[in-house]
């Protein structure tokens, strides 16, 4: 597949928004979205899978019809917001966000008055949409970070009844969220993209950085700050309280520190991620809401204050930074009695330096 070959109109914003050619994703997914297939896609992140949908929805989209004919589930308000953002760049249809309260009564106004060609959001907020949504004429159904939705029973039973051409995309598809998917629905392809040159592997730099006391982490993160060169930073940790806590600390005061975690108030979520992406703040530290599919070019740096539970969740962590090309480095905090970081290195086929 050749972006030549695609609707003018969709070419020419490819091109004007700096994709020169289709990676392997986008190549791969151009066919079974043609031919209408129900389908599994995963490919390490940053290797263009919002593209890679975005082209075929808009291949299965008639520009010329108001109506409602797509809809894609993301697992959070952030990144359904992103998503929004960038189907509307890229396709040039009406795409309609649905991810919170706030939301809710637009959106619903807009499917009245046949405005929204495509739809994003969360799947409460889908499904709480009820009526509203006229599935008659929807041709695709796309999951973005599937295998943490699969995980999941009113997802699982959500795709076994729409009765649609489904379109499950994910850097990452454990066993078992695969089992489930196939359980549910029947998949006419699976697509599993390699790494291309420009790998992960090559762009990002791991290290390990171990830490005989818990207490001395704020001590060393301090350090990282001071030591490192970076653009901008996301530390993540693995509890709300957690970031409430290093975001508060006298370590942090001397610099530009941002917390974002699912307790927040939506105005201070919404407020402080439009910060850290405009870049009026240098550090994140967040939980895993922003582990998936989140992109900011200018993160160089990505340490894991607390190790995530699952290796999955440790490659999407490393997948913020590094993205289409640019360099990264990930440092990972360690107890000096545990390996997990090198089990998994050994398991992903990276190297871990020690620091």
């Amino acid at each position: 597949m050749h972006f030549e070959l695609l609707p003018y109109p969709l070419a020419r914003r490819l091109f004007s928004l700096g994709y020169d050619h289709p990676t392997q994703i986008q190549s791969l997914t151009y066919t079974p979205f043609v031919n209408k297939q129900s389908f599994m896609a995963q490919a390490p992140t940053g290797s263009g899978k919002t593209a890679a949908f975005s082209i075929g929805l808009y291949l299965n989209v008639n520009v010329n019809s108001p109506k409602l004919q797509a809809i894609l589930i993301s697992p959070t308000r952030e990144l359904c917001e992103q998503t929004h953002g960038q189907l509307k760049l890229i396709t040039g249809l009406s795409v309609e966000c649905c991810a919170s309260a706030e939301d809710f009564k637009k959106t619903r106004q807009q499917l009245q008055n046949n405005k929204v060609q495509i739809l994003v959001g969360t799947l409460q907020k889908i499904k709480s949409l009820g009526r509203e949504i006229d599935l008659s004429h929807v041709t695709y159904i796309i999951a973005d970070e599937a295998d943490e939705m699969a995980s999941k029973p009113d997802f699982i039973e959500y795709i076994s009844q729409c009765k649609k051409s489904l379109a499950l995309f994910s850097a990452t598809f454990s066993d078992q969220s695969i089992q489930n998917i196939k359980e549910a629905v029947e998949l006419d392809a699976e697509i599993f993209a390699e790494p291309e040159q420009r790998t992960q592997n090559a762009i990002v730099q791991h290290f390990c950085l171990e830490c005989e006391h818990k207490d001395d982490k704020l001590d060393y993160l301090s350090k990282i700050f001071e030591k490192l060169l970076f653009v901008q930073c996301v530390v993540f940790v693995n509890s709300q309280t957690q970031v409430d806590a290093i975001c508060s600390s006298s370590q942090m005061k001397k610099y530009s520190v941002l917390g974002l975690h699912s307790g927040l108030q939506l105005h201070d979520r919404i407020n402080n991620l439009k910060k850290f992406k405009s870049g009026a703040s240098r550090i994140l530290i967040t939980t895993d809401v922003f582990g998936r599919g989140m992109d900011v070019r200018s993160v160089t740096l990505v340490v894991n204050f607390d190790l995530p539970r699952e290796m999955e969740q440790f490659v999407h962590r490393s997948g913020r930074c590094g993205r289409f090309g640019r360099q990264g480095t990930v440092v990972s905090f360690q107890d000096n009695k545990n390996n997990t970081v090198q089990k998994w290195a050994q398991q992903l086929n990276i190297e871990v330096g020690v620091i």
